[in-house]
């Protein structure tokens, strides 16, 4: 047991994760293209810049012998016994000890660059990594994979050079990988992705596959080759649309809207210091008003008193807030959120929301208050946020940035972000304080204009059936039940 602790401790410093086999073939057979090779005339170069035990370069040495193709194969790995273990399972490719970030490349040297590059955060790089290393990318906390990703689009080949990666799903929508994905969509454009199964291979993230075939020197591209790549280039798909597409969330249709959800409400959220207040000053059995978690929100009902809450470690039935606890900027900051609001669980697989019409709950870090500028709006900020529109929305927006590949986290700016519909929203706030979520995102989709519309139809049936697994599993964490 020990000796398979230092293993993992070992991996988790150097990022190194081992992928399953039937990965590496499926991500081998993407991203060595027949068609996007066809007009080589010499051995197909490729590289694998973290090779660990080779099993990439053993895959694309058999892929390409079947294409009849010859391969020159270069692999790279900081681990010396990786490195061992490669040269031994690929006797004919060059193999070198060596951090491949800190290497002279030549640009546009590979025709093939693919594997699974260490999943590192800045802090666990800075120790287990040279942190000087000299191929700096991204914001401060960009993930040490954006940097292979650079690399590999940097070295591959413009004609028609191809790139598979599995990579961490921080990379989609991370503002500090913003720069990295600018910039390969610069030299590149993506051809396939998918999502792998959930924290696959023993990663502590979630992971997704993605292929991207280099532009010509002149950014321009040959419209007669991988259709597959222009396709997708030409939709311009965000980033973020890999783990929409992961879940099977469909494509938002383009709406008709009059300005956003910000034009009429102000998004907030507290931080650690709001955090930290709230914990120490609540209680089960203190006056003051309640306090509601994100745990507490689901899908138009709020279920303070009929479901447990963790706070700051300790269990609640029914947290309240001691007010006379709280110093005066704690306490102002509380009075602020105290009026008429929209309360918002910040991480979820579809926008999770509820009325406080009277404001007499108190949201928790990181619940997300959505204040409207006139309180007579307040339901129908609840209603355009339980809709299918507001959840392919987020997912459009901001796909990737879950703790699990299943949700999205949500943020003040992009609640604001909601696009506002033309239509009126009479009969959907009507279902809504009827408790009908569902017909009230049927009828938010009538405001929208969107009836008929079968992009709309699909958005509607995965929303609906999200929403509808959502409410059963809330319902069974229920200590009241319904009815009783």
């Amino acid at each position: 047991m020990a000796s398979v602790d230092v293993e993992l401790a070992r991996r988790r410093a150097l990022g190194a994760w081992y992928t399953p086999h039937e990965l590496v073939e499926e991500l081998v057979e993407r991203t060595i293209d027949a068609t996007a090779l066809a007009d080589r005339r010499r051995p197909i170069r490729v590289l694998d810049p973290a090779c660990g035990d080779g099993r990439f370069l053993v895959a694309a040495a058999r892929r390409l012998e079947a294409m009849g193709a010859s391969a020159e194969l270069y692999g790279v790995d900081i681990d010396p016994g990786a490195a061992m273990a490669a040269r031994a399972a690929v006797p004919a490719a060059t193999i070198i000890h060596a951090d491949a970030l800190d290497r002279p490349w030549p640009v546009s040297s590979f025709d093939v660059v693919l594997g699974n590059p260490p999943f590192l955060s800045p802090l666990v790089a800075a120790s287990g990594r040279d942190a000087g290393r000299k191929r700096a990318v991204g914001g401060p906390y960009a993930d040490a994979a954006a940097e292979f990703l650079l690399l590999g689009v940097d070295v591959a080949a413009p004609d028609h050079g191809r790139v598979g990666f599995v990579l961490p799903q921080s990379l989609l929508a991370a503002r500090d990988a913003a720069d990295v994905r600018a910039r390969v969509d610069a030299l590149g454009a993506m051809c396939w992705s998918r999502t792998t199964d959930e924290h696959d291979f023993g990663a502590a993230v979630a992971t997704y596959a993605v292929v991207f075939e280099r532009r010509h020197r002149d950014g321009a591209r040959d419209s007669t080759r991988s259709t597959a790549a222009a396709d997708r280039s030409s939709t311009a798909t965000p980033w973020a649309r890999i783990a929409a597409d992961g879940r099977g969330v469909p494509p938002l249709a383009d709406v008709a809207a009059d300005g956003s959800l910000g034009d009429r409400a102000r998004a907030t959220v507290g931080f650690r210091d709001e955090f930290y207040a709230l914990a120490a000053a609540v209680g089960d059995d203190v006056d003051g008003p309640p306090l509601v978690t994100s745990g507490m929100i689901d899908p138009g009902r709020c279920t303070w008193g009929e479901v447990t809450a963790r706070v700051a470690k300790r269990t609640f039935v029914r947290p309240r807030v001691d007010l006379d606890a709280l110093e005066p900027r704690f306490r102002r900051w509380v009075d602020d959120r105290i009026g008429p609001k929209v309360l918002v669980a910040n991480q979820t697989a579809i926008v999770e929301a509820v009325v406080d019409p009277d404001g007499e709950f108190v949201p928790a870090v990181p619940v997300i208050a959505v204040l409207p500028l006139d309180t007579s709006a307040v339901w129908e900020l609840a209603a355009v946020l339980s809709s299918p529109i507001a959840s392919q929305w987020i997912w459009q927006q901001h796909g990737g940035t879950g703790m699990s590949a299943r949700v999205v986290r949500l943020s003040p700016a992009l609640i604001e972000s909601v696009p506002w519909p033309t239509g009126d929203l009479a009969s959907a706030v009507a279902a809504l304080r009827a408790g009908d979520v569902v017909e009230c995102g049927d009828r938010v989709l009538d405001a929208y204009g969107e009836t008929g519309n079968a992009r709309a139809a699909a958005g509607f049936t995965w929303w609906s059936d999200v929403c509808a697994r959502v409410q059963r599993r809330a319902a069974s964490r229920r200590l009241v039940p319904d009815g009783s």
